[in-house]
């Protein structure tokens, strides 16, 4: 039951928390807001060459990914607590929360819609 609750926790953070965050980054850029700050952002893309894209895109996910990854080293070493379904804590019911996002097996090739990168 702890590995099943932990692998639909990963896909839920995949999901609700990265997805969604390189998401809104990418429609801003591809012009589906329209506020000042997504205007900004859509200049700035449209200006640059489709290699240069995939940069971007590359350093979105990767700021999403670094920024998801010390989340939950914050939960490992206790900073934070995060309970999830019953579950007091998390990283109690994991060998290490950080590892569980990356490699073949980690929740990013699993659940994600998007590049992993750290491949």
């Amino acid at each position: 039951m702890q590995y099943s609750t932990l692998d639909k926790f990963g896909e839920d953070i995949i999901h609700t928390v990265r997805d969604s965050s390189i998401e809104r980054v990418t429609d801003c850029a591809n012009g589906k807001y329209t506020t000042d700050e997504a205007k900004r952002l859509q200049e700035f893309y449209a200006s640059l060459s489709g290699n240069q894209k995939s940069h971007f895109n590359f350093l979105v996910a990767f700021a999403v990914d670094s920024a998801l990854f010390r989340i939950l080293r914050m939960a490992e070493q206790e900073v934070i607590g995060i309970s999830y379904q019953g579950v007091e804590d998390i990283s109690e019911i994991s060998d290490g929360l950080t590892g569980e996002i990356y490699g073949n097996n980690g929740w990013i090739k699993k659940y994600s819609k998007f590049i992993n990168s750290m491949e």
